[in-house]
C-alpha cells in the first residue's frame, strides 16, 4: 500500500488531490498535514512515504523552499502544486531546475488526466527524480573492505552527473567484479563555472559516500547513488550543475494537455 503526504490549507484542494490519488492509486494511505514544519515532522517519523504533494502557498514558508529542504534528506518524489504565476514559473525554475519531480509543478485546481500522468510516472514508473547532466572528469573510489580482503580502490572518470549520483566508467576490466549494494567513497572535481574576466575558479574535490546501484561489466560502467552528502557540499554541487549540459530525459515527457477539454 502507498502512503501519500499531501501539504495543503486549501480543503477544495486536499478533496480534488485525494480523489485522484484513489483513483490512480488504488487502497493509498493519504496523510493530510497543513505546514512546512509538520511536513518536516511528518517525514522525520514517516520516512518510507511514497510521495509529497507540497501546495506552493503555505502559512509558515512556500512549496518551493520547503521542496529544496526535502531534498536534502527524502528520497522520493515531492510534487508542487499551485495556482498559475509568473513567480511559481520563475521560483521553480531557478531554484528546483536540478529535480525532474518538483521541476513538474501541476496547476491548481488540479486537472485529473495532469495529475494522473504525474503520478503514474513518479510514482507507479519510479521515473528518475534527478536531471543528469553531462560531465567528464577523473573520479577516484574508495570500495569498503569485505571481510578478509584488502580495500579496492579504482580509478575512472565520470560520464554524467545529478543530484542523486552519477555514472562512471572504469577502464580497467579486472575491477569491475563490485556488485550493486557495494559501499564506496567518491572523489572528484566539482565542475566549475567558464572563466569570468581574469579570474580563475579554485578547483574543489568533492569526497561523496556513495552506493552501487547498477553495473555493466560488458563495457566497465557502473550507476553511483549519493547516500550521504554534507550540506554544504549539495549546495556546491546543486550550483555547479547550473554550468552543464542536462541530459534529455529518455522516458515520457509529461505535458499540459491544454485542448484536452475541448477534444
Amino acid at each position: 500500500m502507498h502512503n501519500i503526504l499531501l501539504v495543503d490549507t486549501l480543503k477544495s484542494s486536499l478533496v480534488m488531490t485525494s480523489e485522484v490519488f484513489k483513483d490512480c492509486v488504488k487502497g493509498c494511505q493519504i496523510n493530510i498535514v497543513n505546514t512546512g514544519k509538520e511536513c518536516v515532522d511528518f517525514l522525520h517519523h514517516s520516512p518510507d512515504t511514497d510521495m509529497v504533494v507540497v501546495d506552493f502557498n503555505l502559512p509558515d514558508t512556500d512549496g518551493v523552499v520547503l521542496s529544496r529542504h526535502l531534498k536534502r534528506s527524502y528520497k522520493g518524489p515531492v510534487i508542487i502544486t499551485a495556482f498559475p504565476d509568473q513567480v511559481v514559473n520563475d521560483a521553480i525554475a531557478k531554484e528546483l531546475f536540478a529535480y525532474h519531480d518538483a521541476h513538474h509543478w501541476v496547476q491548481k485546481p488540479v486537472r485529473l488526466k495532469l495529475f494522473s500522468s504525474v503520478i503514474h510516472q513518479f510514482l507507479n514508473r519510479n521515473r528518475r527524480l534527478s536531471k543528469r547532466f553531462v560531465y567528464t572528469a577523473d573520479v577516484h573510489c574508495d570500495v569498503s573492505a569485505q571481510p578478509n580482503q584488502p580495500k579496492l580502490k579504482l580509478a575512472g572518470h565520470v560520464e554524467d552527473i545529478s543530484m542523486g549520483g552519477m555514472k562512471i566508467h572504469i577502464p580497467e576490466s579486472g575491477k569491475m567484479e563490485l556488485h550493486p549494494a557495494s559501499k564506496l567513497t567518491a572523489r572528484f572535481m566539482l565542475p566549475q563555472p567558464a572563466e569570468i574576466a581574469d579570474a580563475t575558479p579554485t578547483p574543489t574535490e568533492l569526497s561523496i559516500k556513495s552506493q552501487i546501484i547498477w553495473t555493466k561489466p560488458q563495457d566497465n560502467t557502473l550507476g553511483l547513488q549519493f547516500v550521504k552528502m554534507k550540506l554544504e557540499t549539495s549546495d556546491d554541487l546543486e550550483e555547479s550543475l547550473k554550468n552543464l549540459e542536462p541530459i534529455e530525459d529518455t522516458m515520457d515527457y509529461i505535458t499540459d494537455l491544454d485542448d484536452e477539454a475541448s477534444a
